[in-house]
């Protein structure tokens, strides 16, 4: 999350093309998001779209500014690899919470000290 955040906000072009994504939302539409978001999380829609596919643009911006950050690391990379579990939740629709929930149903069979075992840091 921290370099999502920092490829749109240290980078003018990303930032600026980040602001027309949303410009023309009105304040309904944001209240709209407040009320929905929690519920239907990525699937939400707004204006025809859904949230998941207005992530996956913002993603795409993000990238463009740490691509042209040009932070590297020893081995080279640049820190668009921070995106990868962002990029998943986005593409899959599904949030942490909700593939953990899935899990807790399915496999873990409702047995919650699985969630220690396998999302232990």
């Amino acid at each position: 999350l921290p370099a999502f955040w920092v490829g749109l906000l240290y980078d003018a072009d990303a930032l600026e093309r980040a602001w027309r994504l949303v410009e023309d939302w009105s304040a309904d539409d944001h209240a709209m998001l407040r009320r929905e978001v929690p519920k239907t999380a990525l699937r939400t829609e707004l204006r025809r779209r859904t949230v998941g596919d207005v992530a996956l643009d913002a993603l795409e911006l993000a990238r463009d500014g740490l691509r042209a950050r040009n932070r590297l690391d020893r081995a080279g990379n640049n820190e668009t690899g921070f995106l990868a579990e962002l990029d998943e939740i986005a593409r899959s629709g599904a949030s942490a919470a909700e593939r953990k929930l899935a899990r807790f149903y399915g496999p873990w069979r409702q047995d919650i000290d699985r969630v220690f075992d396998e999302f232990a840091y």
